[in-house]
């Protein structure tokens, strides 16, 4: 069933083995460039090497601090996890085992010694091996083409053309936080490339006018992140999320009381988890980090 993550979070799966880093495109501009493709979530993956064993698929995740592995999958690259780390997920948080990578790689990044998060297969399914964190695009642009399945990471730099620039701020130097309005009602957007639906925190419903009971409500899959904890949830069909000029027409919104709101630094209003579901329907997606700017091409 489909999950939701946050923060240091999520993942699943195991694939197989064999080979070198994927290889890394260069553009003129010098921005390297790899092949993204759905998973069964609508999430986008790339391929990453582990110790030069691989491919492996992992989802690339704006809202994830760092990687994290399926247990399976660390078993399978001879990884050995020990005890020490901290996973915080939309529905809480819990102490869960780590491994260092010698060499993490894939067509766009290429990191020694990482150190990864590993999340319980009971918690993943088998749609992918794990999650690239934004820790290793720091000090770059990330910029998701959608249209054409390519994820690029380059230099920081002004707003490119075809792109506009998003009202937005960068939280804790991770969380890429957005200005939207949802049926007229402001509130504020974590964007969540990670996250397969769009979610939203109890004072949106509220300043929304759908309280418990509302005919408009049907009940949602329980959200439940990294960890083993989940949280109770209703969705409801909306009139339109926007972001500067460009529409999320009809949004299905899962209205959920998540941790990772307050995490996030969102929690004290109307706040949204916007998620994979809305923004693969845009033509690009960038963030630059070293500017704190959130950039999209409708």
């Amino acid at each position: 069933h489909a999950l939701d993550r946050r923060s240091v979070l999520l993942s699943g799966g195991a694939r197989g083995f064999a080979g070198a880093p994927p290889a890394r495109a260069q553009t003129p501009a010098g921005v390297a460039e790899t092949p993204m493709t759905p998973d069964a979530g609508g999430r986008f993956t790339i391929e990453v090497t582990l110790n030069k064993a691989g491919p492996f698929r992992f989802v690339v995740d704006s809202a994830a601090m760092g990687p994290v592995i399926a247990a399976g999958t660390a078993a399978k690259a001879g990884l050995a996890a020990k005890d020490g780390g901290f996973m915080v997920g939309a529905s809480g948080s819990q102490a869960v085992s780590q491994v260092t990578v010698q060499s993490y790689a894939s067509g766009v990044f290429d990191r020694a010694n990482q150190a990864m998060l590993v999340m319980p297969d009971a918690h993943l399914g088998s749609v992918h091996d794990g999650v690239v964190g934004i820790d290793a695009f720091a000090g770059r642009r990330l910029e998701f083409d959608f249209p054409a399945g390519r994820l690029r990471v380059g230099p920081s730099g002004p707003t490119p053309k075809g792109f506009a620039a998003v009202p937005s701020k960068l939280i804790y130097a991770s969380f890429m936080i957005a200005d939207v309005t949802v049926d007229g009602v402001r509130a504020k957007a974590l964007i969540d490339t990670g996250a397969g639906r769009t979610s939203a925190n109890p004072k949106l419903q509220a300043a929304l006018g759908i309280a418990a009971g509302d005919a408009r409500l049907t009940p949602a899959e329980p959200v439940r992140g990294a960890t083993s904890q989940q949280t109770a949830a209703w969705k409801a069909s909306l009139g339109q999320i926007r972001i500067v000029k460009v529409l999320f027409a009809a949004p299905v919104v899962t209205f959920a009381d998540l941790a990772i709101y307050d995490s996030s630094g969102i929690g004290d209003g109307p706040a949204l988890i916007l998620g994979i579901d809305q923004l693969r329907s845009l033509k690009g997606l960038a963030i630059d980090y070293p500017q704190g700017a959130l950039q999209i091409r409708p």
